[in-house]
């Protein structure tokens, strides 16, 4: 159920920065953020969970900014 709702949150927070910004769907990233979190919940490193949304959160920060 974690799981769900974590992907979840990342779509979210992937939408709202293409919202802002107006940028394409970023899919790859998006794809690889979901199973990374999903990944990490299966083998249980859960404080694996928080880095790594936030690492694809910045990432998409900056590539939105600098028009990657």
């Amino acid at each position: 159920m974690l799981a769900i709702l974590l992907v979840i949150l990342e779509i979210l927070i992937s939408t709202a920065l293409i919202l802002w910004t107006k940028h394409t769907w970023d899919l790859p990233v998006l794809l690889m953020g979901g199973g990374l979190i999903l990944l990490a919940l299966f083998t249980q490193m859960w404080w694996q969970i928080i880095c790594i949304s936030l690492l694809i959160t910045g990432y998409e920060l900056l590539a939105s900014h600098y028009h990657l």
